[in-house]
């Protein structure tokens, strides 16, 4: 059960990185534009993760299994994966309650689940079929009740996030028993970072935002626990742990964030609602387990 230990440290992290992003988007003397967050601290991850690989004895297999055409096709699906996706959650994430978001997000473990299901990698049962309609519940109850109409429409563009990042999860369990898993972050880090700003027509003035000094401690916080969190995913998947009952543990977090986000970031509208939400997600990603 290594993996479920590793999913668990990277729920933690998770949470953590949620505030800090929340907090950094949210800073009203930063005004930092969200595309460009995201470009700099993944550009940051990629660059200093190619830096420990070269530092650590890169391995002959990764070349070889980039020259694989099938593996080199599935990564490139997943940077564009991995492009698309941020470009649409930070948007969101700056303009929705982060408990909001975060409830919405635990719809990756469904999403996973049945792409899983669809790839033959898990298969659908009575029991994950209860705990898929207790997520959409969830996220139903949040939809509807927490929001006003301004921010309802970022709703759309983070259920599509959270679907593609599922897509993501499932290739990434597969590239990664050819690549090493820190060559494997340089790249789908690295990558998108340096192409989010151009697909997204972001401009020069927006792009050097992170890098002005009050920024960096934002910058360099996010990039060390979002950075670390996904190692840890990465791990659980080689310790043999599916992108569905990675991302399940990972959905409890809609719990954790919650009750962090009431606390610290102030978000206590509907707060009663937003838990019985998050609970019933916990007892929907447990059944999924």
């Amino acid at each position: 059960m290594t993996w479920l230990f590793f999913s668990f440290a990277s729920l933690i992290l998770t949470v953590t990185n949620g505030l800090v992003a929340k907090l950094s988007l949210n800073n009203k003397k930063s005004n930092l534009d969200p595309v460009a967050f995201a470009s700099a601290t993944f550009t940051l991850i990629g660059v200093t993760t190619f830096v420990i690989y070269i530092a650590t004895n890169p391995s002959v297999t990764d070349l070889q299994s980039l020259f694989n055409l099938k593996l080199f096709l599935l990564l490139g699906v997943n940077l564009i994966f991995y492009t698309i996706s941020p470009s649409l959650y930070f948007p969101s994430l700056k303009n929705l309650p982060l408990s909001v978001v975060t409830i919405v997000y635990s719809l990756s473990g469904f999403f996973a689940y049945i792409i899983g299901s669809i790839l033959k990698v898990n298969t659908i049962t009575l029991i994950g079929t209860i705990g898929s309609i207790l997520i959409i519940t969830s996220v139903v109850l949040v939809s509807f009740n927490s929001l006003d109409l301004k921010a309802s429409r970022y709703l759309p563009l983070v259920f599509l996030a959270t679907l593609i990042y599922s897509l993501a999860a499932n290739i990434d369990q597969q590239l990664l028993s050819h690549f090493s898993t820190i060559f494997y972050m340089s790249v789908t880090f690295g990558i998108p970072g340096l192409l989010l700003p151009i697909i997204n027509r972001t401009s020069w003035k927006k792009i050097k935002q992170p890098y002005i000094r009050g920024n960096y401690l934002s910058v360099f916080l996010y990039s060390l626990f979002i950075s670390t969190s996904f190692y840890t995913i990465f791990l659980a998947y080689k310790f043999g742990g599916s992108a569905a009952k990675v991302y399940s543990v990972l959905a409890i977090e809609a719990v954790a964030t919650v009750i962090a986000s009431a606390i610290f970031l102030n978000e206590r509208k509907n707060l009663f609602l937003k838990i019985i939400a998050a609970i019933i997600a916990g007892l929907g990603i447990y059944l999924l387990l």
